[in-house]
């Protein structure tokens, strides 16, 4: 028997054209399989294996799966290669502009380049879909310390406490700013 992740699990069933309350899918859909496998990869933290799961999904073409070309996007901005998780994302934007995982993968790409006001635009967008992960709320209060408006990203920072108050730097990043801990 192979590792964890070379059966596929039982769980939710996975995005798309599927009535909701089915517990299965159908395998031989194009991309379906090694979308779900590479899911599971990704929930792991084993990128690399992720990586080739999710191309070889994106590589199926299917329109209802486009999930697979944005989880494949997170997976190049974890493995650090931004540009190529910016190009699939910008490609998916005008047809999924109310995607978190697209907005936020655009805001997170943004940031790694440094493009702080790109970043905190698309930051701010995905707040407005989703509740925000502190991850999310940690970089926009970096954009918004650096783009010098120290009193939102006081605010932000506070904000991503108050989801895990375990976590120092941004304790520390908040008391540079004036703020309380």
């Amino acid at each position: 028997m192979g590792t964890a992740c070379d059966v596929v699990v039982p769980k939710a069933p996975p995005p798309g054209p599927y009535p909701i309350g089915r517990r299965g899918f159908n395998a031989a859909v194009p991309g379906i399989l090694a979308l779900e496998k590479g899911e599971q990869y990704l929930a792991l933290g084993e990128w690399e294996r992720a990586r080739k799961l999710l191309q070889e999904a994106a590589a199926a073409n299917n329109p209802d799966l486009p999930m697979a070309h944005w989880q494949l996007a997170t997976v190049f901005l974890r493995l650090g290669e931004v540009d190529r998780s910016l190009e699939i994302l910008i490609a998916m934007e005008s047809r999924y502009p109310n995607q978190f995982e697209v907005v936020s993968g655009l805001g997170f790409g943004f940031y790694f380049k440094r493009s702080y006001e790109k970043a905190r635009g698309y930051l701010e967008r995905a707040m407005a879909l989703r509740p925000p992960p502190t991850t999310l709320l940690n970089a926009l209060g970096d954009c918004r310390q650096i783009l010098g408006d120290a009193t939102k990203a006081k605010e932000v920072f506070e904000r991503s406490l108050g989801l895990d108050p375990d976590q120092d730097a941004v304790k520390e990043r908040l008391e540079s700013l004036g703020g309380q801990p």
